[in-house]
């Protein structure tokens, strides 16, 4: 009986090769990569000209100039503004184009109710992810009512704004 199962055990040994190469396995990694292009951009949309004083001469003391559409898949940007004829970092002026004659403006870039920037050169805090379509920003510029003692000129005004979205 020793013998028999020592035959057994050798022709069970013998063979166990050959049955693993019949109950092999093989297996393949796939790794995927899919790339997202950066994206971060800026489209202002505003009316050329605007009045200031309406028709009966009353001074239009706040204005919406236009949309600014941000979009952008990073994580964090900020928005911020310039101006080419800023008087500090609250105030900025149109200029009568060839005069040194000025009307003074504060401004708020808003998303919906809140308020993002109203300082020039100061970035906004950190914003997100827009969605496929962009985040709105509104532009309104503020003027102080000239009152019953002065009128602003006739003419035409103007200053350089520049809107900057900057990836953080």
């Amino acid at each position: 009986m020793k013998f028999k199962s020592f035959y057994l055990f050798v022709l069970i040994f013998s063979f166990s090769p050959f049955f693993s190469v019949f109950s092999a396995e093989s297996s393949v990694d796939l790794v995927i990569n899919a790339e997202v292009q950066p994206l971060l951009s800026i489209v202002m949309t505003s009316p050329p000209v605007f009045q200031l004083i309406d028709a009966e001469g009353n001074a239009i003391v706040s204005r919406n100039l236009g949309t600014a559409i941000v979009k952008s898949n990073y994580r964090n940007w900020t928005v911020q503004i310039s101006s080419s004829n800023k008087l500090n970092s609250a105030t900025g002026r149109l200029k009568k184009i060839d005069d040194n004659v000025y009307i003074p403006y504060t401004f708020e870039l808003r998303a919906g109710d809140s308020v993002l920037v109203s300082q020039f050169d100061t970035p906004s805090a950190a914003q997100g992810i827009t969605v496929s379509a962009g985040q709105q920003l509104s532009l309104v510029f503020n003027f102080v009512d000239p009152g019953e003692t002065a009128m602003w000129e006739k003419g035409t005004y103007q200053d350089t704004i520049t809107i900057v979205a900057v990836a953080t």
